[in-house]
């Protein structure tokens, strides 16, 4: 063996660690053999103190119900309500042998309301427990305990190990479950009880059931030290060549482990509880230009930080480095080293050591520069869409406008006629002062301008409509902008028969983008209109309405139409998708557009009774991410 031992020089720790573990198994064994009496001492004072608070309970809990039952006897149908507690209390309790009510002097008790309880002692170890109330017209309820019987319906657990008992204040017994104990004294344990008007004690005696730690862990231990003694020879004969196959394995991981991170284009980057940067991968290196040489060891503020937001960048910088960070990914504009803009999608989370102590934060970086550019050339090339939409929509309603220009137009041209044949009849007479025709010419020329100012509000309202512009949120009331709204429409409507049914909702004021959203709910209206006029309606009827709450308002359209196919309404959410021969699909989609703009939603269902019903819901406050948002004009379908 010493010549093994020479040989092999971790031969010796397992040896030591064998006879440490003897020896601490040991000590263990004769540990857990002083220690079991005082564990058992401790459990029965645990268990008397347990049997204490239970029985005080129950006490508590009868003492409760006989004061309900006092306050039954008081009640108008007393003798009724006491002899329906009395039943119920004797089925509940079985400790209780009677319960009656007496004149107060007839028994020698002590029967006060604040003190109730007393003992009254009858044969030794068969006492009873005497609850007394004093009631009205000099009576007074009385209750008896069995103690012995009150003693019995202590849990099973405790009287299949101990011995109980009852004392009172000077010690002598009340009442007892089972046997008389010959247990020794120090193998009991008594405590005081409480109860206003009387003090008594509980005894538990007996040996509590503890298990026998010390014998199990001595054969544990015997079986564990075998076992140990065998690892530790086949760990010291193996133990060169398992070491040297670990460090193989070791370093088999750490190249896997880095061929892995540089095959990886998500870049990673550690930095240290101060914000110091630890770590950088290729694929992050290459995100920002800079060499890893160039940024390890680095403290704020970066190189690749965007000077234009660097305020923006320093404060979410501290609210990561104090973990108040955005618990999900959150994008942020970095600066690379040639100049160009780097966004990117940024996921951070604590890095641990092997112990599990922090030692700083991981962060995951993608590159969205890309994606995000796609994504605004698409917005781009949405709005332009959206604009030529608007053109179609100006085209389809050009004939219904018209119509309604040629009106008031045609009056001007009328009362324009009548002026000039009454100032010539005026010329010919020679009188063009006070006279009827003077006032009549008046009248003529005051409804010449009213129309012509119609007129040019149409002519306007149309320019606004037309108009491509970012949006422009502003204060406007919900009533005016739903009756210029119907107006436009209504020519269209006219023409095909359709009657339009406001009923006006609540008086409110909207922060919106007026002519926005005038377009969204003509495209829905115009598109209810074309429905209602369909053969097969139920009725030529278009609904509109609104409502609001708090901080929301919607706008509901109904139509009575015959509703929307269900091929077309598998596919609401598409552009393009038109149950018209000559629509291009774009009205609907693009309303959704201004919807969300509003940072609203749009809501399309089927009517029970026919038709479709289409609510508009917007925040009655434009909020500052909507401010923000490019404009999504409508277009009809």
């Amino acid at each position: 063996m010493r010549r093994f031992a020479q040989h092999n020089p971790l031969f010796w720790p397992p040896l030591i660690a064998v006879l440490t573990l003897m020896l601490a198994l040991a000590a263990t064994a004769g540990y857990q053999w002083l220690s079991l009496e005082a564990q058992r001492t401790q459990q029965r004072i645990q268990d008397t103190l347990w049997l204490r608070q239970y029985l005080t309970f129950q006490l508590d809990d009868l003492a409760a119900k006989l004061k309900g039952t006092v306050e039954a006897i008081s009640s108008p149908d007393g003798a009724i309500s006491f002899t329906a507690s009395k039943t119920l209390l004797f089925r509940q309790h079985r400790e209780l042998t009677a319960l009656e009510i007496v004149p107060h002097a007839s028994r020698a008790l002590r029967c006060q309301a604040e003190q109730p309880w007393s003992f009254v002692a009858s044969d030794p170890g068969k006492s009873e427990l005497v609850w007394c109330h004093p009631l009205a017209d000099g009576l007074a309820l009385i209750a008896h305990i069995d103690l012995a019987t009150f003693l019995a319906q202590a849990p099973w657990w405790v009287l299949q190990h101990y011995h109980a008992a009852l004392y009172d204040a000077q010690g002598e017994l009340l009442a007892l479950s089972g046997a008389p104990t010959t247990e020794a004294p120090e193998s009991r344990y008594r405590t005081v009880v409480t109860l206003p008007g009387v003090e008594w004690m509980v005894e538990l005696a007996g040996d509590p059931p503890v298990t026998p730690f010390a014998q199990r862990l001595l054969l544990t231990a015997s079986f564990i030290l075998g076992l140990a003694a065998i690892v530790a020879i086949g760990f010291a004969a193996r133990a060169a060549s398992a070491r040297l196959q670990a460090l193989k394995a070791l370093k088999d991981e750490v190249a896997f482990r880095r061929a892995m991170e540089n095959s990886l284009r998500v870049g990673l980057r550690a930095r240290d509880r101060e914000g110091k940067i630890l770590y950088v991968n290729d694929a992050f290196c290459a995100m920002t230009g800079f060499t890893a040489e160039e940024l390890i060891g680095r403290s704020p503020p970066m190189p690749y930080w965007d000077p234009k937001k660097q305020e923006e960048t320093e404060a979410l910088h501290r609210q990561i480095l104090a973990g108040k960070g955005p618990t999900a990914g959150f994008e942020i504009g970095f600066r690379r080293k040639d100049g160009r803009p780097l966004e990117a999608l940024v996921f951070e989370a604590p890095l641990v050591d092997g112990e599990g102590k922090q030692i700083g934060w991981m962060a995951s970086i993608i590159d969205v520069t890309e994606q995000r550019q796609k994504e605004r050339e698409i917005e781009w090339q949405r709005n332009r869409l959206a604009a030529q939409a608007r053109l179609v929509t100006l085209g389809e309603m050009a004939a219904a406008i018209a119509h309604e220009l040629n009106q008031p137009l045609l009056a001007i041209a009328s009362y324009a006629s009548g002026a000039r044949h009454l100032l010539q009849q005026d010329a010919n007479r020679g009188t063009a002062g006070d006279n009827p025709t003077g006032a009549a010419l008046s009248d003529a020329l005051t409804a010449i301008e009213r129309q012509a100012l119609r007129a040019g509000e149409v002519v306007q309202r149309i320019r606004q409509f037309s108009r491509h512009r970012e949006p422009l949120y502003a204060p406007h009331a919900i009533a005016k902008l739903m009756t210029e709204v119907v107006q436009l429409v209504e020519p269209l409507a006219k023409r095909t028969g359709v009657h339009i049914q406001v009923t006006p909702g609540p008086e409110i004021t909207v922060e919106v983008d007026a002519i926005l959203l005038q377009q969204a709910v003509a495209n829905v209206l115009i598109n209810g209109i074309e429905a209602a006029a369909e053969p097969e309606a139920r009725a030529r009827r278009v609904a509109v309405t609104w409502q609001s709450d708090a901080d929301r308002f919607a706008i509901v359209l109904r139509d009575w139409g015959p509703g929307i196919a269900e091929t077309a309404w598998q596919r609401l959410d598409e552009a393009f998708i038109t149950q018209k021969p000559d629509g291009l699909g774009l009205g609907l989609w693009v309303t959704r557009s201004v919807v969300e703009a509003h940072r609203g939603r749009l809501e399309i269902r089927r009517h029970p009774d026919g038709g479709t019903v289409v609510t508009l819901r917007f925040p009655r406050q434009a909020t500052h991410a909507a401010r923000g948002v490019v404009s999504q004009p409508a277009a009809a379908h």
